[in-house]
């Protein structure tokens, strides 16, 4: 066993003066990496400009661009399918881009119209493959349409407040929480079918002016305000200050049919959530509370589907009230005529 060591000794012995012979050991990886010849510093860097985030925006542009960098993140978005395209085009709200049509789109007729819009607002046009469309806008139904524009132009809630005491008919949608992109979507279609006078939604814990809410939205959203508030009991509370009726819909006992409710004038509705509802301080807040009358087995009704019955009990409510209005003016014109 001793010889066997002393071998083993000798051999690393032996080792060691055949690699001082052969000279200096090579460079550790850390050391070759300094050998590297310096970095021009006027090179072109490939990150994203980590510029502040300019001003004059929303809370939600904001935190855009505090995450992705600068005007980069806040800069641009993209609309996809036809409709919602067609209607961004139409508006005119945003700065549109650029139009990306696939290459042998089966409906070319829909592409031709859409690219005749997209040159009389001065946008470019390019026809590229439908990879290029997937990468663009990818696991969507972009049915091969794509429109690069600006950011979704949020409204100010002061702006909407304004809106409320010069007009007695206003109608604000307040949605408190809704997270689902399709519901949202749903809900501004019909808010702006409805005449609404605009859509409130909070910073936090719900779902943005995105891609899939403008598509879901079928570009209605392009021709709706929509502002972003902090907290939405107090917006509720400024609304009463300037002369709005609030009411909120949810299953509660004490809750009315909308039909056994005064829709008429200045009004808020409010929406709750998917699976939440309209959480208890904001609905303490409110004048009244609603519920749909539900007869079938079904126990509720999703936030977009609900809202949308309410939107329209107030449309008929109000064009009832109207028509009754004018009856009354006709039989007073008559009355004063017979005198």
């Amino acid at each position: 066993m001793k010889d066997r060591r002393a071998d083993l000794a000798a051999q690393g012995e032996k080792h060691e003066r055949d690699e001082r012979a052969r000279g200096p050991l090579a460079p550790r990886r850390t050391e070759r990496s300094e050998m590297r010849p310096a970095r021009d510093a006027t090179a072109r860097s490939l990150r994203l400009p980590s510029s502040p985030a300019p001003t004059n925006l929303t809370p939600l542009e904001r935190r855009r661009a505090y995450r992705y960098g600068g005007e980069v993140a806040v800069d641009r978005d993209i609309v996809y399918g036809r409709n919602a395209v067609a209607e961004a085009l139409r508006a005119g709200r945003r700065k549109a881009r650029l139009l990306l049509l696939a290459e042998g789109t089966e409906d070319r007729k829909a592409a031709g119209d859409l690219a005749t819009l997209a040159a009389a607002h001065n946008v470019e046009v390019e026809h590229v493959t439908r990879v290029e469309i997937d990468r663009r806008a990818p696991g969507v139904n972009h049915q091969g349409v794509v429109l690069e524009v600006g950011p979704y132009p949020y409204a100010k809630y002061e702006d909407l407040l304004e809106a409320m005491r010069d007009n007695p008919e206003a109608l604000l949608l307040v949605l408190d929480s809704v997270q689902d992109p399709q519901n949202l979507g749903t809900l501004l279609r019909t808010a702006e079918a409805a005449g609404v006078t605009g859509v409130v939604i909070p910073e936090h814990r719900a779902v943005q002016v995105t891609p899939a809410v403008v598509n879901a939205s079928a570009g209605a959203v392009e021709y709706l305000p929509v502002a972003v508030v902090t907290n939405l009991v107090r917006t509720v509370e400024q609304a009463k200050e300037a002369g709005a009726w609030v009411v909120a819909a949810e299953a509660v006992p004490e809750a009315v049919p909308p039909s056994e409710a005064d829709l008429t004038g200045p009004l808020v509705i409010v929406i709750g959530s998917e699976g939440q509802g309209v959480s208890r301080l904001l609905r303490e807040t409110c004048d009244l509370t609603v519920r749909i009358p539900l007869v079938g087995r079904v126990g509720s009704l999703n936030a977009a589907t609900a809202g949308s019955i309410l939107l329209y009990e107030v449309v008929r409510q109000r064009a009832e009230a109207a028509g009754m209005a004018g009856l009354i003016a006709t039989l007073g014109d008559e009355a004063d005529g017979d005198e």
